[in-house]
Formats: structure tokens, C-alpha cells, sequence
């Protein structure tokens, strides 16, 4: 039987503009290009799934109007089930803008929009019923990612939280979360500013750092190091074990806009074989299907004179953690060697 992805979040319009360096406070700088993409954590996270093989249901809600009609058209082009994202005419579609340097830093301000008005009631039981696992993030109301955390324990899916934007959560939600994403500086953030090891430090260094978040409830926490690659923290893993498995780095592609029409991103190379974790690779029965057909889709109106570019981008710490759910690409299907826990 083919279990479900639910994702329940936000989902942005995200307007990126680049620029040579990024401005100090008070400071205009020229940019060099302006593209319009559909973004946000949960939508990103069901796209990449979706083109991974799984199948997804998408929880959220957009504004009705030309953001919120080109994020359906992207999503629902990807695969992904949106028959559950709420269109709202009292607010704006959320936005994220983006400003991204030669080196790739960037900044970025969200407006939450519509994503702000999703609520626990727009959480229905039934989408859990045949659910795997439940993806959460915090650009949403906490309410409502506690009420969805709650609905897909109670349904024995596993929740998968991503700790960004980072906020401090109650210590209910974090019981309910088996497993917890963060990146290095949420992870100190999220104890008390502790120290974390350099990225090329020995598995071991990683030690005190599973234990910590052992001793607050979290036994499984993916660390990630931008490019440095990742680190799960499984405090289950063996009965005795109980160092962390490190993931090799691994080279994120650059992906070009696509001017004028919204067609799938290409997926990075292959994903390395993650540390099999029994429960999540039990419960989930993945196809393997081809990706969904390109469609040429309407962009948003533009005022006249204007162009934009519009691309999906898989989500890139979703694309690092989907490995160890069992989900791989095409091109990551032969055998690897496993990392030692």
C-alpha cells in the first residue's frame, strides 16, 4: 500500500532580486536581475517530494489573486494534491523577498499573508488516515502546527519538524515530533547558544550535541551544514550506539530561471544513501513513476514593459532528509555504502 506525504505550511511568492553584494542599513545598491518564484518551506518540501516519487498532500492557504494562482498551477504541475489549500479573498498571497549576492548569501523577509490565517480548523482528521508522515514548519501559526503535529501522532504518522523560521516552540510539540530539521545556528539557538562542532569534525565531536537534545525529548535531529553536507543525531539507532551518523557533502547545481514560463527545476545529483532508520522505511511504499509532463503555465499579469522569471526550486534541506525516508532518485538507486551510526 502506498502511504501519503502530508505537508502542512506555508506557501510564497518568492520575489528575488540579485545584486553584486548584498546592502548595509540604509545603503542602495544596483541589481543585476528580478525573477518571481513559487517558493515557500511546505510547498517546496511537497514539490520535491512529489518529483521524488511520493504522494503528497498539500494543507495551506493562499490569497485569491494572481501569487496565489501561479503557486497552485506550479504545485499541482509538480504532482502534489492541493484540493486542500484554502483560497481567501480578505488577504494577500505570502510573499518572501529575496536578495542574493554574487557569492549566494542572500537575505530574505517574509510576509506571511495568507499563510497566516491557516488555522487548526483547516486541519482535517481524514487526510491521516492512509498518512505516512507529516511535514511541519514554523512559517505558520504555531497553534496550527501543534493541532497538525497532534492529528498525525494521534494517526501514528511520523512528524517530521523543521525548526525555521526559527522560534522557540512549547514543550508539547516537541514530544510530538519524532523527528526535528535544523541547521547549525537554529541547533545552538535551540540549546541555549551551545557550541557546535566545525563541520569537518569527527562524528564523535557530534556527541554531546545528540545528548542534549536527547535529554529535551528529540532523539532524532538532522543537522544541516549548508555545504558541508548534513548530520543525523539518532539516539535510536542501535541499542548501545549511540553516536551520530554523518552524511558526506554533497554539491547543491546551480538552477537558471526559466523566462516566461514555470516548468520543473532539474533534481541535483544523486542523494547519498542515508542511515536507514526501520520505522520510517517500513511505513512508507513508494512507485517509482516517471516526473510529471512539463506544462506551460499563464504567469501572474504583469504592468506593461515588466517581465519576470519563474522557476521552482526543490527545497534543499527536504531533498537532504528525503534518503533517509527510502526516497530516492533515479539516479540514486544503485546501492551505496552505509554510514556508520
Amino acid at each position: 500500500m502506498t502511504r501519503r506525504i502530508v505537508v502542512v505550511g506555508s506557501l510564497n511568492a518568492d520575489l528575488t532580486i540579485y545584486c553584486e553584494r548584498l546592502p548595509l542599513p540604509g545603503e542602495t545598491v544596483h541589481g543585476n536581475g528580478f525573477a518571481v518564484n513559487p517558493g515557500g518551506k511546505s510547498a517546496n518540501q511537497a514539490v520535491a517530494a512529489s518529483r521524488l516519487g511520493g504522494t503528497v498532500s498539500l494543507i495551506g492557504a493562499v490569497g485569491n489573486d494572481p501569487n496565489g494562482t501561479m503557486l497552485l498551477d506550479s504545485t499541482e504541475g509538480a504532482g502534489v494534491d492541493v484540493s486542500r489549500v484554502r483560497r481567501s479573498s480578505d488577504v494577500a498571497t505570502g510573499v518572501a523577498v529575496i536578495a542574493v549576492d554574487a557569492h549566494g548569501e542572500n537575505n530574505i523577509i517574509i510576509s506571511a499573508g495568507a499563510n497566516g490565517t491557516l488555522a487548526p480548523a483547516d486541519i482535517s482528521a481524514d487526510v491521516f488516515d492512509d498518512a505516512a508522515v507529516l511535514c511541519l514548519c514554523l512559517e505558520v501559526g504555531l497553534e496550527t502546527v501543534e493541532a497538525a503535529a497532534k492529528t498525525a501522532h494521534d494517526a501514528g504518522a511520523t512528524v517530521l519538524l523543521n525548526l525555521s523560521p526559527y522560534a522557540e516552540i512549547p514543550q508539547s510539540l516537541a514530544a510530538l515530533s519524532d523527528v526535528l530539521l535544523v541547521n547549525a545556528h537554529e541547533a545552538s539557538m535551540f540549546l541555549g547558544e551551545a557550541e557546535m562542532p566545525h563541520p569537518g569534525a569527527h562524528a564523535s565531536a557530534w556527541e554531546p550535541v545528540r545528548s542534549q537534545f536527547a535529554e529535551r525529548g528529540l532523539e532524532r535531529v538532522l543537522v544541516t551544514l549548508g555545504s558541508h553536507g548534513s548530520v543525523v543525531l539518532d539516539s535510536l539507532a542501535v541499542p548501545g550506539n549511540k553516536s551520530p551518523g554523518s552524511h558526506p557533502p554533497r554539491s547543491t547545481p546551480s538552477i537558471p530561471p526559466a523566462r516566461g514560463t514555470l516548468s520543473p527545476a532539474p533534481l541535483p545529483p544523486a542523494l547519498p544513501q542515508a542511515k536507514p532508520w526501520p520505522r520510517l522505511r517500513r511505513s512508507l511504499r513508494l512507485p517509482r513513476r516517471s516526473p510529471p509532463p512539463r506544462r506551460a503555465l499563464k504567469p501572474p499579469t504583469l504592468a506593461p514593459g515588466k517581465s519576470w522569471s519563474t522557476c521552482g526550486f526543490p527545497d534543499s534541506a527536504c531533498l537532504n532528509f528525503l534518503p533517509v525516508f527510502g526516497i530516492r532518485t533515479a539516479e540514486s538507486r544503485q546501492p551505496r555504502p552505509r554510514f556508520r551510526a
